[in-house]
């Protein structure tokens, strides 16, 4: 388990930056009660530009092979795509 998602903390701060009109850099205090620093500029409802900087330490390594890693890019191709909605060609 890790006590502080980083792309979560990234998406919490630019909903409610959005939501409720923050400005940038924005803090948040995260489950393992360290602070988390986002920043980013915003025109709109674009954002770009973004940087999140908070403590970072190694919580477990692992190694993933050539056939897990192309079962997996199969598996979220068709959860993003699936087969119903892609147009072939005639």
């Amino acid at each position: 388990e890790t006590l502080a998602c980083g792309t979560g903390a990234t998406a919490t701060a630019l909903a409610a930056s959005f939501l409720y009109h923050l400005s940038s850099p924005l803090s948040l205090r995260v489950h393992s009660k360290e602070t988390l620093h986002v920043q980013f500029k915003k025109m709109q409802a674009t954002f770009s530009d973004i940087l999140l900087q908070g403590p970072a330490c190694k919580i477990g390594e692992g190694v993933i092979d050539h056939h897990f890693s192309t079962m997996w890019t199969l598996c979220l191709s068709h959860a993003f795509f699936p087969t119903e909605n892609r147009h072939t060609p005639t």
